[in-house]
């Protein structure tokens, strides 16, 4: 269920390779089964079944059965995140293809970690209500959340909830452009920028 050598990987977990090369304990998931199939064949002919712990699900804060469409890496349970451009072209590849796919709450899975990778193309508020016992955790909690935000994936303001809920919690979220938060939030009209968040 996690742990201080434990990090959290969501969204195409391949990731969890290099995690796993260094020592680290992985709690990976992946919704598409293709792409679930593919990372767990890497993991297999690597020996690392031992560190990473693969998961096929889809995180956000309900659970039960949803669809997500199928876009290739660009895959999103979100309508509004294959409408544009580069997204729709992916979906369109795969025949407009929609998946079902089993949704769970993060917190049922893990309870501590040192670090967070996360990359699910608009889904990122949802997971994080789905995870507060581990983010609010006072041993526990992640140091260290990497994400993408892009303003292309959904409205500005639906992504933003998701800096908001770890302001919320003690996280601090700094573009990796080296821009403070305070200008994200504030002068923000779109833009796509991958976020590290930390707690300290």
């Amino acid at each position: 269920m996690g742990g201080h050598r434990t990090i959290v990987d969501i969204g195409l977990p391949k990731e969890s390779l290099i995690f796993a090369a260094n020592g680290y304990s992985t709690q990976s998931f992946e919704a598409r089964k293709s792409a679930y199939g593919e990372v767990k064949q890497l993991v297999k002919e690597r020996g690392l079944g031992h560190l990473i712990h693969l998961h096929h699900a889809a995180l956000s804060n309900m659970t039960g059965t949803t669809q997500i469409y199928d876009a290739d890496d660009s895959s999103s349970l979100l309508e509004s995140a294959i409408q544009h451009k580069a997204e729709k072209k992916k979906f369109d590849a795969s025949a407009r293809t929609m998946e079902s796919v089993p949704l769970h709450q993060l917190d049922t899975y893990v309870t501590s970690a040192v670090g967070m990778k996360i990359d699910t193309q608009g889904v990122e508020p949802e997971i994080f209500m789905g995870a507060e016992r581990l983010l609010t955790s006072c041993a526990g909690a992640p140091l260290v959340i990497f994400m993408e935000h892009c303003s292309r994936l959904r409205p500005i303001p639906d992504l933003l909830r998701g800096v908001h809920i770890l302001r919320g919690l003690g996280y601090t979220c700094y573009r990796t452009d080296n821009k403070d938060e305070t200008i994200l939030l504030e002068t923000a009209t779109k833009f796509c920028s991958d976020l590290v968040c930390m707690r300290v």
